[in-house]
């Protein structure tokens, strides 16, 4: 259910980037598709820009877990370009970065945080993330995620600011968007300022550290 992506070199056929263009998300663009154990993945992005080559996709649902348990089959206008195995996990989360800081908007304003739009101790913020796992709520593949009823993460997520536990108000995908998750936090009040560390966990696994500016 989550986002992933796929680099190669000179791999694909086409020239530039194309995006789909609506939703539900196409398991076809521009001739390519990717099969995760023989069933068709939803596409974002196809690009091939200098021989430098990316699918942005979503994993689809059904796929197994476990390590080596996803087959990942390339096609280019009917032909196999590549494949490969890959590990597969019921959660594997990601924080979503831009700019150099944790992708996240600020509800005082309604803006992305940034070094122009910093933080501050306990504001409330909507961060973005992928690979958390199963929801309350069946999604088909491809298709974004509802606003009536939300789609809850089947386990709880913590989210940690600088050693300090944020209050979680809401963990699951974020409605109108295909494969991607979101936490509501608020931040503690007692937080120092500056460029601090973020991570969010389960008991079973845990993201990459990311930057929040607080002032």
């Amino acid at each position: 259910g989550g986002l992933a992506s796929i680099f190669s070199q000179g791999t694909l056929s086409i020239d530039g980037t194309i995006s789909a263009g609506a939703t539900p998300l196409p398991t076809e663009i521009a001739g390519v598709w990717v099969e995760i154990n023989g069933l068709r993945a939803p596409l974002l992005v196809v690009s091939s820009v200098d021989g430098q080559d990316q699918i942005n996709l979503q994993v689809p649902w059904e796929t197994p877990t476990g390590p080596g348990a996803a087959t990942i089959d390339v096609y280019d206008r009917g032909d196999l370009v590549a494949t490969f195995d890959a590990d597969s996990y019921t959660e594997d989360p990601g924080i979503f970065t831009y700019r150099g800081y944790a992708l996240a908007i600020r509800n005082a304003n309604g803006r992305l945080v940034g070094a122009d739009n910093p933080v501050s101790p306990g504001d409330v913020i909507i961060l973005y993330t992928t690979g958390l796992g199963p929801v309350s709520v069946d999604v088909p593949n491809g298709v974004p995620a509802p606003g009536d009823p939300l789609a809850y993460t089947a386990d709880p997520f913590d989210a940690v600011v600088f050693g300090e536990h944020c209050e979680v108000l809401f963990s699951g995908l974020a409605p109108g968007f295909t494969g991607l998750y979101q936490l509501n936090l608020r931040l503690p009040y007692d937080l120092p300022l500056g460029d601090l560390e973020i991570q969010i966990s389960t008991p079973y696994a845990a993201s990459g550290i990311a930057k929040l500016p607080v002032e």
